[in-house]
């Protein structure tokens, strides 16, 4: 899907994204205050949904180094990840071509 998006915009286009800001390191996690409320929805609804449609399985918290790792492998070279005081917990995803 992001090589899609990548595809579809212009050279001068933005992709803004927006997930869950966990990490993709379990014990980096631990003191995420909703950890295991994203666990469990990953495990229980994330996951099985995306097998169902021959996905990645790669759940709620695939964290931010993986989707600033994927965003690079569909072809946006300028990624920057930024975090609002007023949310703790997702992480804005600015991505260019």
């Amino acid at each position: 899907m992001l090589r899609t998006i990548r595809r579809s915009l212009r050279e001068d286009g933005v992709f803004l994204m927006v997930e869950f800001g966990g990490s993709s390191r379990l014990e980096n996690n631990l003191s995420h205050p909703i950890a295991p409320f994203l666990y469990m929805m990953s495990v229980m609804h994330c996951m099985p949904v995306s097998l169902g449609q021959g996905g990645e399985a790669l759940g709620t918290m695939w964290g931010v180094d993986l989707a600033s790792e994927m965003l690079a492998l569909a072809g946006f070279g300028d990624v920057q990840v930024s975090r609002l005081p007023h949310d703790a917990f997702n992480a804005y995803f600015v991505a260019r071509p």
